[in-house]
């Protein structure tokens, strides 16, 4: 159940009691606003091990990088993003994923997660278009709440290995991943056990929670056999994690 990325601050195998992998959640987002270049650029600065981003689609149809599908909680604008255009967005600081993946690819794994309608199969075309060029899914992990989103993403381009959100980790969202052919789950920290991680990884899936921001949180993760987090606190995690090494 190795990664199918090999992270710069982690080197050894999982069976050699492998460190948990450092997702930056919406970047380095305890320092800066989420899902913006500053909070991506802080991530990779800090030796984060992978970032994590939100995809919607705009109004003429460029993938951009916000977490809501409206624009007030994290922007100076109002009303949804795909009534805007890429341009319009860009003025608010909503950067495009072209512009994500110019900062970071090849230095971390990518997690891309599928937030907005259509952004599965828009993903996989635009993906395939752009495999022979700058751009690839090699180092991407491609999530989403949205069973649909990743069926379409999986449909038109396949190779990048995927993750199934879920705010619990049951036996029916195992079956879900099953049937996806996914690399990892993605449960919610509130109310995980143990056994329930124990019974993902048992089925042959990595296992990262979220979201995780206090040094007891990642010790209890650890000692569960996660095999990483998403965190806000990139800076202090990695800290905590070079402590035990």
């Amino acid at each position: 159940m190795g990664p199918p990325w090999r992270p710069k601050s982690v080197q050894v195998s999982r069976e050699a009691a492998m460190p948990l992998l450092c997702i930056a959640h919406r970047g380095a987002s305890a320092e800066f606003p989420e899902n913006t270049l500053p909070a991506f650029a802080r991530a990779l600065e800090l030796g984060a091990d992978g970032i994590e981003f939100d995809l919607h689609l705009s109004f003429d149809g460029v993938l951009v990088v916000i977490h809501d599908e409206t624009l007030a909680r994290t922007t100076s604008g109002q009303g949804r993003v795909a009534e805007h255009t890429a341009a319009q967005l860009a003025e608010l600081g909503v950067p495009t994923l072209e512009q994500v993946l110019d900062l970071a690819e090849g230095r971390c794994l990518l997690n891309l997660e599928l937030k907005g309608v259509g952004t599965g199969g828009a993903l996989a075309k635009w993906a395939t278009a752009r495999r022979a060029a700058v751009h690839s899914p090699r180092n991407w992990l491609v999530s989403s709440f949205n069973r649909k989103e990743l069926e379409d993403f999986k449909a038109g381009e396949g190779m990048a290995p995927l993750g199934w959100l879920c705010r619990r980790l049951n036996a029916v969202e195992i079956a879900t991943a099953r049937q996806l052919g996914a690399w990892s789950v993605h449960p919610g920290w509130r109310g995980l056990t143990s056994h329930e991680v124990e019974e993902a990884r048992k089925s042959g899936f990595n296992v990262i929670p979220y979201t995780l921001d206090t040094p007891e949180q990642w010790q209890r993760a650890s000692d569960w056999g996660c095999d990483g987090v998403f965190s806000n606190r990139v800076e202090p995690l990695l800290t905590w994690r070079a402590d035990r090494s």
